[in-house]
C-alpha cells in the first residue's frame, strides 16, 4: 500500500504560460516577458527578472483576461539563470474593490 504525502496545495494548479504584466505598490511595473508558469483559481507562480519580497501586493494583468487582480507575494525563489520564480495569492480582483467603493468595475 502507497500512501500519499501531502503537498500542501489544497487546488490543482494548470501548467500554462500566459504573458502577465503588474505594477508593484511602489508604482513600478515587472519587466517585460514576465509569464505564469501554472495557474489556479486562487494563485499563479510567475517567472519574471525583478526579485520581489514576500508579503509584498501587486495588481496583476493577465494578457489573456480583461480584469486586473490584486496578489500577494507569497514566495520568491532565485532560479539558476538568474530569473526569479514568484508564487501569487490572489486576494480579490480589482473590480471588486471598484465595485465596494461605488465605482465601476475595470
Amino acid at each position: 500500500m502507497v500512501m500519499q504525502v501531502p503537498t500542501g496545495r489544497s487546488e490543482k494548479r494548470i501548467l500554462k504560460a500566459v504573458g502577465v504584466t503588474a505594477r508593484l505598490s511602489d508604482g513600478s511595473s515587472l519587466p517585460e516577458g514576465t509569464f505564469t508558469e501554472n495557474i489556479s483559481m486562487r494563485g499563479a507562480r510567475i517567472v519574471t527578472k525583478t526579485q520581489l519580497r514576500p508579503g509584498g501586493m501587486l495588481e496583476v494583468h493577465f494578457r489573456s483576461a480583461e480584469i486586473p487582480f490584486q496578489s500577494r507575494v507569497v514566495y520568491c525563489q532565485q532560479l539558476p539563470d538568474g530569473r526569479f520564480a514568484v508564487g501569487l495569492e490572489m486576494t480579490q480582483n480589482s473590480s471588486e474593490t471598484g465595485e465596494r467603493r461605488g465605482r465601476k468595475p475595470i
